[in-house]
Formats: C-alpha cells, sequence, structure tokens
C-alpha cells in the first residue's frame, strides 16, 4: 500500500523526493477551485515523478481514460467509481535547470467530469454525496482530491485557462484574459474585431451541467445537439459592465452542447442596438458589453467591445 500524501495550494507545495505518489496541487481553472458540475472541464494540477518532454493529448472521441500512463478516478457515495475522461496532459510548470535532484514537476491534466457525477442540490433534503478524484501515476495512487459537486457552474472559456497545453511565446498577462467570443464566421470578437449591433455572437462556456441528450462521459456532441431550455441570457451596454444574474425572460437564441466536441457549451445571442450615451471600447474601457448567461444555480459573463 502507498502512503498518502498531502494536498497543497498551487505554488506552496514542496518539493518531496521520497514518495513517488502524485501529489495533488488543486484543481479547477486556478487552483484550488474545486467546485464542479456534471461534464465540466476542468484541469488538476499534480505533482509527480513523470517527467513530459511534449504536451499529450486526446486524439479521438470517446475521450480516453488513460492518457501519458495518467488515470483518473471519481468517487462518490452513491455510486462506484468512474474513470475520468482525459483531453490532454502537460507540465505546466518545469523544474529548474539547477533545481533540486528531487525536484517533480508540476504536470496539468485536462479532463471532464463525468456526467455520472450526483450533483448537491441547494435546500434538497437528499442526503449529500461526497465525492473526490484520485490520479494515478503508472498506477500509483494520490491522496483524494474532494469536489464540491453542483448542477452547474457556468465558466465563459477564457484565454487564462488552464484546460489546454500553452502556446509558444511569452506567458498571457492574466489582466487581459479574452472570453470566447465568436462572430458568425467563427472569428474572435476583439478590441480590433469589434462585435456588431443586430448581429449574434456565440459565447462558448464550460460547466452548464447535464442535457437531455444523456450523453456518455466523454462523448462527442451530436449534430444538431439538444437546446438547453432553462439557460438564460442578457446584454448589458456601458463602461465595463458587471455580469449579472440574467432574468428569467432571457432566452438566447439557442444554449446547448456545441457539436463535435465534448464538453463544451455554446450560447448564441442576439446583439441589441447599444443605447444612446454606450462609450466606445478605448483607453480604460476595454469592454463596453458583457452578456450574462446563467442556468438554475450559476452564472457568468462574457466582456467584450461592440460596435454600433
Amino acid at each position: 500500500m502507498w502512503p498518502p500524501v498531502r494536498l497543497a495550494v498551487l505554488g506552496l507545495l514542496p518539493f518531496l523526493g521520497a514518495a513517488q505518489v502524485p501529489n495533488v496541487a488543486g484543481a479547477g481553472y486556478r487552483a484550488p477551485t474545486v467546485t464542479v458540475a456534471p461534464g465540466q472541464i476542468v484541469s488538476v494540477f499534480v505533482r509527480t515523478a513523470t517527467h513530459l518532454s511534449e504536451p499529450v493529448t486526446a486524439s479521438q472521441f470517446p475521450l480516453p481514460t488513460t492518457l501519458a500512463g495518467f488515470t483518473v478516478v471519481l468517487h462518490q457515495t452513491f455510486a462506484g467509481p468512474v474513470n475520468v475522461p482525459l483531453l490532454a496532459v502537460y507540465t505546466a510548470e518545469a523544474c529548474p535547470a539547477e533545481g533540486p535532484p528531487n525536484c517533480r514537476p508540476l504536470t496539468a491534466i485536462s479532463l471532464q467530469i463525468p456526467f455520472e457525477l450526483a450533483p448537491n442540490v441547494p435546500g434538497s433534503r437528499r442526503p449529500e454525496n461526497f465525492a473526490w478524484l484520485v490520479v494515478l501515476d503508472q498506477g500509483q495512487p494520490s491522496e483524494p482530491l474532494p469536489l464540491s459537486s453542483v448542477p452547474d457552474n457556468a465558466h465563459v472559456v477564457n484565454s487564462c485557462d488552464a484546460t489546454t497545453p500553452p502556446q509558444p511565446g511569452p506567458p498571457v498577462n492574466p489582466d487581459s484574459c479574452r472570453p470566447a467570443v465568436t462572430h458568425p464566421d467563427g472569428s474572435l470578437v476583439t478590441a480590433e474585431n469589434p462585435a456588431r449591433a443586430g448581429q449574434p455572437v456565440t459565447i462558448y462556456l464550460y460547466g452548464l451541467g447535464r442535457t437531455d441528450e444523456r450523453l456518455p462521459s466523454g462523448a462527442a456532441s451530436p449534430a444538431p445537439a439538444e437546446p438547453l431550455t432553462d439557460v438564460r441570457a442578457a446584454v448589458a451596454y456601458g463602461a465595463n459592465p458587471p455580469a449579472a444574474r440574467p432574468g428569467a425572460s432571457g432566452s438566447p437564441a439557442f444554449a446547448g452542447l456545441t457539436p463535435g466536441l465534448a464538453g463544451l457549451y455554446q450560447v448564441n445571442v442576439l446583439l441589441a442596438a447599444p443605447p444612446a450615451g454606450t462609450p466606445a471600447c478605448g483607453p480604460g474601457i476595454p469592454a463596453n458589453a458583457t452578456v450574462s448567461v446563467g442556468r438554475g444555480y450559476s452564472f457568468a459573463g462574457a466582456s467584450f467591445c461592440v460596435a454600433p
């Protein structure tokens, strides 16, 4: 039996040379967030003895449950263990060239929380479901990583998310994270290529929870995807408007899983004309519009530029 190793917050984890078991450092989009919904895409960060020279990514659907020698298993109170679909494994923080000889690199494992996760519904009288993940590196298990399971946990995909291997070049400035919002032709909405009033935009999210399609975990969504009829969206204009929970009447043109991918949702919204007096984007105003998207228990916003 391998001895358990302790959890630690990302960045505070000491180098452990004696034990060679994987050591979970955090999970989510930025550690140590561990709130998840069924089907959500997140990354788990671990320190292990495995050194990866190149990122390893899944090449087909359904997603594999073992990648680069790593396996992740979901355990919960009300069901047996479930192997977790994996999207990518890559080095998030390499050991320094002159670091200690027992240094273990920080490895990111991007994965899909299985749809089999039973969420805890706020206000429900049902007994609480306790859930946790265990990471196995070459069959050697980590200590459990507890999860807070919820029905939905909306998160707008953005350029700072650690769910894919980093691209070559300088690190992304966390103050300039760009939400994944696209024009009808699929190009990104940016300050240089703003959205236009009267045109639709598509916002991409993780964590909107289960759908009526009951897809197997790790499977690609079919085309056309079934719409989520209880998702709401609202548009606010102004100087850097904040996200807010959409009202009951704010129905998007479409909300559902993105065809051909696993765990990625899209919400299509038609932009009304900005009201008179709405400032243009510029110095101090990186966004003059925010689309807020919500489901039963969560909401998130995507802020961007709209031209008249």
